[in-house]
């Protein structure tokens, strides 16, 4: 080999050389770029959920009263009652130290104007109220306060509670709620089961026929959904649900809030409750 093709083959190693080092290089600039993507990307996810996921309501560990409108659109009896239960709108106490809610029932729909809110559910709720009273009296207006039968034309709010059964907390990501209770008492073992309702406000009916025809009736705190769930206990002795909820697409509401409560099985009686507007 003369000089000169001494040097061609010296130049080609060294070509081949820097082009193999190149490529790793190359090939570890691509996945080290890949994997600060990958991070970044990660981070913004975890930003954007932490962001979506909001606490929506906490009652505190006192107890929030529970109070509950039983009534229908097929009665002459129930506007008074609907308006009273309405005007809790303005009360400072709202959702704070209690809640209400207005349950349609639906045995006075043959009587000539069916409810639109009605629900067979709700009467059974009002059924086994009466089951666990001992009286098995269903009627309307029925007020419903702290799981107790409560008098008509009496005060719905008194003062707050005095038992601190422990607190729920919900945080809430869009139509998804996760709830959170914590007893007072760590080692309670009581088979505990959730309620989430969605509430129309501002609600508004012109009733053509039945008790109340010729009538506009209007409603605030209206059940339009609700469901119920067994909670699971952790090991630490706190309480968990998840639950999915979100208002009817063609409901007339001008505004929705959303409910949520406990109770232990075999009583309905809510043990505590939280609530806000969504």
């Amino acid at each position: 080999m003369n000089d000169s093709q001494f040097s061609k083959s010296l130049l080609a190693k060294n070509y081949w050389a820097n082009t193999a080092a190149g490529a790793v290089f190359y090939g570890s600039l691509v996945v080290m770029i890949s994997m600060m993507v990958a991070a970044i990307a990660k981070a913004d996810t975890v930003k954007q959920k932490e962001a979506a996921s909001q606490l929506f309501a906490e009652s505190g560990k006192l107890q929030v009263t529970m109070i509950e409108l039983f009534s229908s659109e097929g009665c002459s009896s129930c506007p008074p009652a609907d308006r009273q239960l309405a005007r809790l709108k303005a009360n400072k106490g709202l959702f704070k130290s209690f809640v209400p809610i207005e349950f349609h029932v639906d045995y006075w729909n043959y009587l000539g104007w069916t409810d639109p809110f009605s629900n067979q559910q709700f009467s059974k709720r009002q059924r086994r109220y009466a089951k666990e009273w001992g009286n098995g009296r269903v009627y309307t207006p029925g007020f419903v306060i702290g799981g107790q039968e409560h008098a008509l034309g009496t005060a719905l709010v008194t003062r707050k509670g005095e038992s601190m059964p422990g607190s729920i907390r919900v945080v809430r990501t869009g139509s998804n709620f996760e709830i959170q209770f914590e007893p007072t008492a760590k080692s309670s073992t009581r088979q505990l089961f959730l309620n989430g309702a969605i509430l129309g406000n501002g609600l508004k009916t012109k009733v053509p026929a039945g008790e109340n025809a010729g009538s506009t009736l209007r409603h605030e705190f209206v059940v339009l959904k609700h469901k119920a769930l067994e909670m699971k206990r952790t090991p630490s002795g706190l309480y968990t649900a998840k639950l999915a909820l979100d208002p009817p697409k063609n409901s007339k509401a001008e505004s929705f809030s959303a409910a949520f409560w406990i109770n232990q099985a075999g009583s309905q009686a809510p043990i505590q409750a939280t609530a806000a507007p969504l």
